[in-house]
């Protein structure tokens, strides 16, 4: 009143400048997000980008903006970049991230209509008019589909679709709740080591260290508890080492190695030493030395990666063994393979600049203003004290791995596969050292075998094949003419030799090395050229025999049923078959019964002609 408009005359005024203010805040929130490292998936704080980006399209749409997203992205990176230098260093994925992202909802919204029209359309059948909260959740949450297109496309049908106020606030809870993940437990859960103190690990004094003494402090079933252990226990990715013990004349082994909260127990294959004896244990040499490679491998691989795909990249998960292991690292799309030979071709230059491998513990606080927060690649590590591994300056991270001295230790590091698990993650296979030596030989050897079998050296083996090609295709053409020819001859042969019954024409035969395809289009071409036919074709492969029956539009006028023939036919032949009215087929394994199979169709024809 005070200003001289009424209510609904504010609000549309007021509305469009409403909705401009939330495309701003949710654009720079999202710049933030993805500067951060966060990738767009369906999970996770990656989901929660991905709504964000959503609800942005959502809002240009409502004021016909038709400037793609990532110009005002673009904008906002402009804006902000003096201030936060790390908005210029990552705009280049930024923007190729929002491009992604951009397209693969236009997708998304395209085939949306089909789900949707599907969904009412089984709703209708069961007379129900209502779409639920969960299905509308569950179309925006697995498709994509915005609830406001559902309930457009739903109306047409008839279908309630009723949209919460909250309805975005209830997807984001959900992503956002914290899911704990439970674990085979490995450990029999009755195992009490609180009366233990804390084990010493020797293994991070010295990675090196493969004997050690022992006093023996607890036997808990077929575990052990030491006062001190060289045995590593599995933890972050990395298997336990093995090995064995020997007291006195005895010997056993260890096949297993965990750790409860700061006491390490021993599974042991074999007698148990006595408590209070001391032993000498004995880790499997070279199994440790592979899975340290291995584990400062994956290191150095990701440094590789982040420096080739850039910052937004971290760690997902990872599992190192002896011969080959695992890195999960988040990226927002496949990998080429020149992306895959320059993470490896890097990864090897950190390898051969033998840069050294610094192991410490520091106080959580001050590592994490030193090298911030990147630290936590394989997750937050808990405690006031942190283990930080430093290779050379290239990789900073908290890690209670064992590791090389040096790069240089490790060899040669071999990429497998990269493939992307799942959205936002691609995962690195890979082998170093021996292991990878070993691969590239047996690849070595494969191709020295295809070089062999080709006839040609391993450097025209490309050419080789290129030729190959050409022989096959100009053979193929060939024999598809000749092919032709033989069916027009076999066509003739089966038509000369035609049945009457009454007012049908009956043509069979009996074939071998035909495929189901080839007897449909004999059958096929048959049927044009004679009038009121019906086309029975047998094959024969070994003790297998196959049918098709097939009945010209006439026949089939004239009361001809090809499926009712066909599952009798298949229960003579000791089979199964079935089809339509005018073409059905089938199989079975008694090809001795063809005669009485075509002997029925005769009596069928005989009885529907009378």
């Amino acid at each position: 009143q005070n200003i001289g408009i009424n209510l609904n005359e504010l609000i549309k005024l007021i509305s469009p400048l409403e909705t401009l203010f939330g495309i701003l805040d949710h654009t720079k929130c999202l710049t933030f997000m993805l500067a951060d490292g966060i990738v767009p998936s369906n999970t996770g704080e990656g989901y929660l980008a991905r709504l964000v980006l959503r609800r942005t399209m959502k809002l240009m749409k409502l004021l016909n903006i038709e400037l793609p997203l990532t110009e005002i992205i673009d904008m906002q990176i402009k804006l902000w970049g003096e201030t936060f230098p790390r908005l210029k260093e990552m705009r280049s994925i930024i923007l190729d991230m929002v491009s992604i992202e951009e397209e693969r909802y236009k997708r998304t919204l395209a085939k949306g209509s089909s789900i949707i029209e599907r969904i009412c359309k089984n709703l209708t059948k069961k007379s129900e008019n209502k779409l639920s909260i969960d299905t509308l959740i569950e179309l925006y949450d697995s498709h994509g589909i915005p609830p406001e297109i559902t309930q457009k496309v739903a109306s047409k049908f008839g279908v309630e679709v009723e949209i919460p106020n909250n309805f975005y606030a209830i997807v984001a809870a959900k992503h956002q709740a914290k899911t704990k993940k439970i674990k085979e437990e490995k450990i029999p859960f009755h195992i009490d080591v609180t009366q233990f103190p804390k084990t010493k690990l020797l293994y991070y004094d010295d990675p090196y260290k493969f004997t050690f003494k022992a006093k023996v402090l607890g036997v808990i079933d077929n575990y052990i508890i030491l006062d001190k252990t060289a045995f590593y226990p599995e933890g972050g990715g990395q298997p336990s080492d093995t090995g064995y013990i020997i007291w006195n004349s005895n010997k056993a082994s260890i096949i297993d190695v965990q750790k409860i909260n700061d006491v390490v127990i021993h599974r042991v294959d074999g007698p148990l030493p006595p408590i209070g004896s001391i032993i000498t244990g004995i880790i499997d040499e070279k199994r440790r030395l592979a899975l340290m490679r291995n584990h400062t491998a994956t290191h150095i691989l990701l440094a590789a990666a982040t420096k080739v795909l850039g910052r937004h990249i971290w760690q997902a998960g990872t599992q190192k063994d002896v011969n080959r292991s695992r890195l999960d690292i988040t990226h927002y799309k496949q990998l080429s393979y020149d992306e895959v030979r320059k993470i490896e071709l890097l990864a090897n230059n950190y390898v051969m600049a033998n840069l050294k491998v610094k192991t410490s513990f520091m106080n959580r606080t001050e590592a994490e203003q030193k090298f911030g927060f990147r630290l936590y690649q394989g997750g937050v590590v808990p405690g006031r004290d942190i283990r930080v591994v430093e290779i050379g300056d290239i990789d900073v991270q908290a890690c209670g791995g064992t590791h090389c001295k040096s790069t240089g230790e490790i060899g040669l590091i071999k990429i497998l596969r990269a493939h992307r698990i799942q959205d936002g993650v691609i995962r690195l296979e890979f082998a170093c050292g021996e292991a990878a030596l070993i691969y590239i030989q047996n690849q070595e050897a494969l191709i020295n075998k295809i070089a062999k079998t080709l006839n040609t050296q391993i450097s025209y083996i490309p050419e080789t094949i290129e030729k190959l090609k050409l022989e096959v295709k100009s053979l193929r053409h060939k024999s598809r003419i000749l092919w032709k020819h033989y069916m027009s001859i076999l066509k003739e042969q089966l038509i000369k030799n035609q049945k009457n019954i009454g007012q049908f024409k009956l043509i069979t035969g009996t074939l071998s090395e035909l495929s189901m395809k080839d007897l449909i289009d004999l059958a096929a071409a048959i049927i044009k050229e004679v009038q009121n036919s019906i086309v029975s074709l047998f094959n024969i492969d070994g003790e297998v025999v196959t049918f098709v029956i097939m009945a010209e539009e006439n026949a089939v006028k004239l009361g001809l049923n090809c499926h009712t023939l066909a599952k009798e036919i298949s229960q003579i032949l000791s089979g199964k078959g079935g089809g339509r009215n005018n073409l059905a087929q089938g199989s079975g394994k008694n090809a001795g019964k063809i005669k009485d199979a075509v002997n029925l169709i005769e009596q069928f024809l005989s009885s529907i002609t009378k």
